[in-house]
């Protein structure tokens, strides 16, 4: 258990921590448990002054992205989700690792921050809803809430019996 004065802990997750990603389900398992690793350790070291939190990266132009960045159809596909218009470079983490790092987050703790130029909240259907939003309005569709005949964005429904529909 930490014991001191205070600490910070911060975690590189991606945006396959939100999404479940195409073709790399070991990559989106492992940075889904980032999420919850960031999260749960919070739970228990926050009141110790220990800050958990990740930083989950977009589209981020390095050696590992080269073969997208360098795919036209693909490049082209990514940027237009983008609501920036480009692919994030690593000099955009530098004010966000200096925040989580500084007595600025002194109450931040169990947050993973999107610095994905907008991808997150740009390309759904409402795009100031997070995941977390979506969820939240199936859930109000679910219980019968005043929305329960506004067509949701999600790709699963649930029925007021509980049942999936599609």
């Amino acid at each position: 258990m930490p014991t001191t004065e205070w600490a910070r802990a911060s975690f590189t997750a991606s945006l396959l921590t939100f999404q479940g990603g195409i073709t790399v389900p070991g990559y989106a398992a492992s940075k889904g448990a980032i999420g919850q690793l960031t999260m749960a350790p919070s739970n228990e070291w926050a009141s110790k002054g220990v800050q958990v939190n990740a930083i989950a990266l977009g589209y981020i132009a390095t050696d590992n992205t080269q073969a997208l960045q360098d795919n036209p159809e693909r490049s082209a596909s990514i940027i237009g989700r983008i609501p920036a218009g480009r692919w994030g470079q690593p000099e955009d983490f530098k004010g966000p690792t200096v925040l989580l790092a500084s007595s600025a987050a002194d109450c931040v703790s169990g947050v993973v921050l999107l610095v994905d130029g907008g991808w997150m909240g740009g390309s759904l259907l409402f795009p100031p809803l997070s995941s977390l939003g979506r969820y939240l309005l199936g859930l109000l569709h679910f219980i019968g809430g005043s929305l329960a005949s506004y067509p949701l964005p999600l790709s699963l429904r649930i029925d007021q019996d509980g049942h999936s529909t599609h």
